[in-house]
């Protein structure tokens, strides 16, 4: 595993891509920089999850899914324009 301090640009640069471009369409078709933005998040949260549990009881993370529910929401964007997810 390499050794990583920051989210990298590029997944800030897809994000930015992604709020200009929130549909289904350019999403299919960046289908792979979505793919290497997770990972980097990914990545960056486990190096997190590992530094806080040296000095912590942490038990798991998870990370949420892009897609949104849009079902009951006025907002009918099908992606969220952020990575998230939580430590316990």
């Amino acid at each position: 595993m390499k050794k990583q301090t920051a989210i990298p640009t590029t997944t800030y640069n897809y994000l930015e891509d992604l709020i200009q471009n929130n549909n289904r369409e350019w999403f299919n078709e960046h289908k792979g920089r979505y793919v290497d933005a997770k990972e980097d998040f990914k990545e960056f949260v486990s190096q997190l999850f590992n530094e806080m549990s040296k000095v912590d009881n942490v038990a798991e993370f998870k990370i949420f899914r892009i897609y949104r529910d849009v079902r009951f929401s006025k907002n009918k964007e099908p992606y969220k324009k952020c990575f998230s997810g939580y430590i316990t």
